[in-house]
């Protein structure tokens, strides 16, 4: 660039003192100005390779739309606990989690900020952890960079991604930086990640002891595993898996659809007559999801739904699942099953029936 500079200068130098000993006109009004728009020309040049140089990377744009949903563990769970109950296997079963990333827009922290909800897989009102993520380009050696962000209170910004607007007075000051920095890199078909420097340590609360932990991710086009190892200061796991085997959250993909009841009364005369009741609006996610049945009036019904994606044990066939349960119940008292892949699947035993069709481009659940 400086010598882009120099070169046009002493051009101009070399015009303006052969037009004034040939021609004897005066040019230094004209020379001024052309040298003004030398380095206007040249500051602009400088100005649009800086915006290009800032333009994100394919691999980039790639983690940050693989990592943007919803995750659920449920048929990890599920696996784990029937091997545990039914096959007396001795394994400890994976807790049932949670976990939604959701892009949201806070200047504060970035262009690429993550409002990240980790809860009870069956009850996603039990808050495990809520945070801030945010995500950044490292161009010094390839990797991308993501630091973590406590929000001033969990529960106060509980699904706040549904409700943007109480981001708004939102101020850096009220934001802790937990310091921590995770590492993301590609490999092969995957991403890899973890805390840069293997590992971070802090005086933890919880524990009462200075604490150390090890982060091992895997983020796919279809999930992501998580694996988080806690340490004491002597060493000791604290908290995490002893096998080494991470949770294996499935991306949910969900489906919108409806149920209707056959109801049975009777009349004033006692003359028993039959009518349909409609439950409509309902969404589900394909891991593991129930919902309850709720009418126009607010009534609930004695049933609810559920989709669940899972794998039979005897020949390994993957099946996406759906199911009528009896209030509260865990067992399905009606289900039809299908391809994982399918778009619809309906069921219908008389007084019941319902349907649900793939919501195609859903990331977020209601």
């Amino acid at each position: 660039m400086i010598d882009k500079f120099l070169n046009s200068a002493n051009m101009l130098a070399f015009f303006r003192f052969n037009f004034k000993e040939t021609w004897g006109i005066n040019m230094k009004s004209i020379f001024s100005k052309l040298i003004f728009f030398v380095v206007c020309f040249l500051a602009v040049s400088h100005s649009h390779s800086v915006k290009q140089s800032s333009v994100q990377s394919p691999d980039f744009q790639i983690l940050l739309e693989w990592f943007a949903g919803e995750f659920n563990n449920f048929e990890q769970y599920t696996t784990d606990t029937y091997a545990k109950e039914k096959l007396a296997k001795k394994i400890i079963p994976h807790k049932h989690v949670h976990s939604i990333f959701a892009p949201i827009s806070l200047d504060i922290l970035g262009k690429h900020v993550f409002h990240v909800q980790q809860t009870n897989g069956a009850d996603l009102k039990q808050i495990y952890r809520i945070r801030l993520y945010v995500f950044s380009e490292n161009t010094e050696n390839g990797d991308f960079e993501m630091r973590i962000f406590k929000y001033p209170s969990s529960k106060e910004y509980f699904d706040v991604h549904k409700f943007p607007q109480k981001l708004s007075s939102l101020t850096i000051e009220q934001l802790e930086d937990t310091g921590v920095v995770i590492l993301w890199n590609k490999d092969g078909k995957k991403f890899k990640a973890g805390a840069k420097g293997g590992h971070f340590t802090f005086y933890s609360e919880f524990f009462k002891q200075k604490i150390t932990v090890k982060d091992d991710i895997t983020l796919s086009k279809d999930g992501i595993w998580i694996l988080d190892d806690i340490y004491g200061e002597e060493g000791k796991l604290l908290m995490g898996r002893s096998d080494g085997i991470p949770r294996k959250l499935k991306r949910c993909k969900f489906y919108s659809g409806w149920a209707a009841i056959k109801q049975e009364t009777k009349d004033s005369d006692g003359e028993s007559k039959s009518k349909w009741v409609g439950y409509r609006g309902l969404t589900l996610h394909n891991q593991g999801q129930r919902v309850k049945l709720i009418d126009d009036e607010g009534n609930q019904a004695d049933y609810q739904v559920s989709l669940s994606q899972l794998t039979y044990a005897g020949n390994r066939t993957k099946v996406l699942k759906l199911g009528v349960h009896e209030q509260d119940q865990k067992k399905t008292k009606y289900y039809i099953w299908g391809s994982p892949k399918a778009r619809r699947l309906g069921l219908n035993v008389g007084w019941f029936q319902t349907g649900f069709t793939l919501s195609v481009g859903q990331r977020f659940g209601n």
